[in-house]
């Protein structure tokens, strides 16, 4: 553990730190599109609709028919919260080689429309009734890289981190619900999936990060930043996505 003079910022750490992570995570909308029900989606929500018993009870509580619109209007991440710890190796006062251990926590949600045959009361021009499509998800991830830190100031030191990030995403749960009825997105009339056998798939990409770090005692130092990972899991887009987050690092 390192040795600290307060008066001002300057780190004087060597060797092994480690600490706890605690932040915000906001997942890009490009995953989210995996969970909205599209027919080119391995969970259609047109199977679960076409399930006679799900369209009889649908329809019942409507009273009327309808017709499905394979269109969401909307399909995004809420934020997440991320939990996890870290490790830093100093190898001066003014570079650290730096290792996170997360677990993000993410929802996602997408509304979609029903058509009813029966016409449209005035003045409505359609007769539509909305459903929503929710997922929750767990981000499982691994970065490592570069820990540089820059001009000292009088209480703090501002830094950056430069490197990579793994990151395994695992489905909890998918389902759609109309009014009191909910069905999860793998049943159809053909096959039910239990939620254990959601999806699950592997992504990387590079992390770039910038903050400022300031001691509380000779001891703990609390670190402040904003990261950028743009990673690439190849599900729905061959493309690396940005995902942000913001996070304090407790450090002993």
């Amino acid at each position: 553990m390192g040795i600290l003079t307060l008066s001002h910022a300057q780190t004087k750490k060597e060797g092994f730190s480690i600490g706890l992570n605690v932040g915000a995570y906001f997942a890009n909308a490009n995953e989210a599109m995996y969970y909205n029900g599209a027919d080119s989606r391995p969970a259609k929500l047109r199977n679960v609709l076409g399930n006679q018993s799900t369209y009889e009870e649908v329809a019942l509580y409507l009273n009327d028919d309808f017709v499905f619109n394979p269109n969401t209007t909307i399909f995004r991440y809420k934020p997440g919260i991320e939990i996890g710890f870290h490790l830093q190796y100093y190898t001066s006062s003014r570079l650290a080689f730096y290792s996170n251990f997360d677990i993000a926590l993410l929802d996602s949600y997408g509304i979609f429309l029903l058509e009813l045959t029966s016409p449209p009361q005035p003045p409505k021009t359609t007769n539509t009734q909305e459903g929503v499509i929710t997922a929750s998800e767990k981000r499982f991830t691994i970065s490592g890289g570069f820990h540089i830190l820059l001009l000292e100031q009088q209480k703090y030191t501002p830094y950056i981190d430069l490197g990579a990030i793994a990151s395994f995403l695992q489905t909890n749960s998918h389902s759609m619900t109309i009014g009191p009825i909910t069905r999860s997105m793998y049943y159809s009339a053909d096959s039910y999936v239990n939620e254990t056998a959601l999806y699950s798939t592997f992504g990387y990409g590079p992390q770039f990060g910038a903050g400022v770090q300031f001691p509380l005692s000779e001891k703990y130092y609390v670190y402040l930043g904003a990261y950028a990972d743009f990673i690439r899991y190849g599900f729905i887009e061959n493309k690396f996505a940005l995902n942000t987050k913001v996070r304090m690092q407790i450090q002993f």
